[in-house]
Formats: C-alpha cells, structure tokens, sequence
C-alpha cells in the first residue's frame, strides 16, 4: 500500500515547465547550475572518513513526510532543501554496525522507496523535485538496500604497490578486491542498479562497481556479444592526443580502436579516405585487414540493438565543457545507430550513438560545443590515436 496515494498534488499553475525549475529560496541558484553546485559541493564532502549519528540519519523520514502532506509552494520549497543537504551530510557516510544500520534497512531505506515510486512521480513534479535530486536519493537507497554501509572511496580496493630495483615504492595503484562482497561484475548488458549521474573518482571503482569492467580500455565487451559500455575518450592537453570523438550530449559519434599503420605507428584517428566505397570498407578475404574486436564490438550493437551504458571522464578534451569536473560519470543507455568508415588502411570506424529516453536529464549538458568541419576532422584539435579497446 502506498502511504503517500492521497498527498497533495499543487495546482496545475506550479507545475514547472520540463524540467527548469526556478527557485526562490535564496541560495538556490536556477536550473543547471543548481545541479552543477550539487556536484561541486559533494565532490568537497567526499574526502575524509565521515559519521553520522542514527537520529541525523532518520531525519530524512519526516522531511519526506512533511512534503508528501504540505500544499504550499514555500512549504515544499523549503523541504526540497532539506533533502539536499541530507543527501550532502550523507554521501560517502560510513554507517556503524548496530542502530545506524537498522535505522538505515528499516526505517530509511523503506521510506525512500515509496517515495521514489512511479505511482509517485506526479506529486514529486508537481512539487518542484528536481530529477538530480530523485537519483542521488535512488543512490543511497540501493547502496544501502544492498547492505553496503561503507562511506570509504576506496571500499572493495586494494592497494597495490610498484617497486624499483632496490625495492624502493615508485607507483601505487588501485586494484579491484574480487572477494568483496558487494563486488560486482560489469559483463552485462543493461544499467542494473546504476542511477544516472552517479560519480565516481577512479577507473578501479568503475570496475567495482558493474559500471566499466576494463581497467584502461574504453571499450568493454566482445565481438560476438556486442559492447557492455565504454568511457568517452581521455584526453592528454599536454601532448595534445586523445580521441577524435564528438560530444553533443545526447547525441554521440565515437571512434573506434584503430589498427597500427604499415610501420607498426600510431597515426592520427581524425582521417577519412574521401572516395572510400564503405560496402567494401571491410575485406572478408583471407588477407583482410579486419577491425579489432573493440570495434567489432560496437558494430555488433548495431547489429543487435542492445544498448551500450556511457560514462564521460574529467579527462575528456577541455573543448567539452559538460564533462564532469573530477571523477567518472554515469551518463545513461544509448543505442548505436550507425556507423561510418573512416579510413580502410587502418580500419577507423566512427559509430553514432542516441541516448534512450526517460532516464533522466544528462548532467550540466545544454547545447552542442563541437562540429566537425566540412573535411570530417574535429574543429578545434587535432588528434593522434591512444589505445582502446579491449
């Protein structure tokens, strides 16, 4: 039964438009960059060991009452604010064992689910919830619905150093911890229980996760399957190398893994053969060069229709100005929908990719900041190929 099926709904006139939401409590800023100051701020609370106590942690069950049952816009307003700065106290908490973990699997966790119903969406819109908001709620609702009460960046990861000849540490890196219990695999296709927008500060926790399972590569699937997911390319400002990629948000043209040129060398990506008979593209002879299985990898969606998961880096080319500003994001499911031959010597495909409707507004995206320019190269920087693949 649902406890919320006869809460005030606001009349018609305050219902936002979409999704841009103005507000008029003080220190909300408007639409996208609320969102945005969300992120920023949280990234902040994320570092160090943080607590809480059991009563702060079950605050939340009458804020969400108190908005279900209030009618008055200033009333709901000033609830909204209150579950943005719970979800802020909360993120990356650490939850003792005890009554902090009972509080959070029988009272917290049951609340969050019946206010986060479908059945519920009307009275969260009419309401002013923002989506972002909706999410990070549905984040801490599966990660401790699933039993997972550790705050730490780094649960599940251990740290593995690199020595020199005399035995002195000169790297360390982070390495998934397959034994522990919350691990999960990212062989599959589909979101599972990722929300949209979620962060995270490491390629390692990608992999711990279920979101990315390669530990460098961008692609992640197989030939046969089809692609699971891949990470929008890293960009290296310094050398200027990277992917020759094109981010229009919901809109996507991504290149595949490249293969060596005649010399053994890694050229650039961002060349297309101008007279290039595409049925012809792929040799099935003998002596063909065939794209590598990343890439047949994403042609396989294509052919399947089975949606890949998206995730951008803070490393992406600065030129992106949606990207997020540290960390690894969750952006959503997108169908491959095409695909274009680049250059047949190496077997540069570049595939085009749309992201599936009603899975939440793409963070901090509002209009297209790169084309490519009427030769197919990516206006702004020119690109030589890194690895990807896998």
């Amino acid at each position: 039964m649902n406890p919320y099926a006869n809460a005030h709904a606001l009349p018609v006139s305050y219902v936002p438009t979409g999704e841009q939401i103005t507000w008029t409590v003080g220190h909300y800023p408007k639409d996208r960059r609320d969102q945005e100051a969300f992120d920023m701020h949280r990234m902040a609370a994320a570092n160090g060991d943080k607590r809480t106590t059991a009563e702060n942690l079950t605050r939340i069950v009458g804020v969400i009452d108190d908005f279900m049952q209030t009618i008055t816009v200033a009333r709901r307003e000033t609830t909204i604010r209150k579950m943005r700065d719970w979800i802020l106290a909360m993120e990356d908490v650490t939850l003792e064992q005890g009554e902090q973990q009972e509080a959070a699997t029988q009272r917290v966790v049951p609340v969050l689910t019946q206010f986060l119903l479908p059945e519920n969406t009307h009275v969260r819109r009419a309401g002013g919830v923002p989506s972002f908001i909706e999410e990070e709620l549905t984040t801490l609702k599966v990660k401790w619905g699933r039993g997972d009460f550790d705050g730490s960046l780094h649960r599940g990861l251990d740290r593995v150093d690199t020595f020199d000849v005399n035995n002195i540490p000169v790297r360390t890196r982070l390495q998934v911890n397959r034994d522990w219990p919350h691990f999960t695999s990212g062989l599959y296709f589909g979101a599972g229980n990722l929300v949209n927008g979620q962060l995270w500060m490491s390629r390692a926790e990608l992999q711990r996760d279920g979101v990315h399972a390669p530990p460098i590569a961008g692609i992640s699937g197989t030939s046969k399957k089809g692609a699971y997911s891949i990470v929008l390319g890293e960009f290296d400002e310094k050398k200027n190398e990277g992917y020759a990629d094109i981010d229009m948000g919901e809109k996507i043209d991504y290149v595949g893994t490249a293969l060596k040129d005649e010399e053994g060398g890694l050229g650039p990506t961002n060349e297309v053969d101008q007279h290039m008979n595409i049925p012809d593209a792929w040799n099935e002879g003998p002596d063909a060069r065939k794209p590598t299985a990343a890439t047949q990898a994403m042609m396989t969606s294509l052919r399947t229709g089975q949606p890949v998961r998206v995730i951008r880096s803070w490393k992406m080319c600065g030129i992106v100005k949606n990207k997020p500003r540290k960390g690894y994001r969750y952006d959503g499911l997108y169908r491959v929908v095409g695909e274009t031959a680049l250059k047949e010597a190496r077997q540069i495909w570049s595939f085009q990719l749309e992201r599936l409707s009603n899975q939440g507004r793409l963070r901090g995206f509002a209009r297209n900041e790169v084309q490519p320019d009427s030769s197919g190269h990516r206006r702004g920087h020119f690109y030589r190929e890194r690895r990807r693949g896998g």
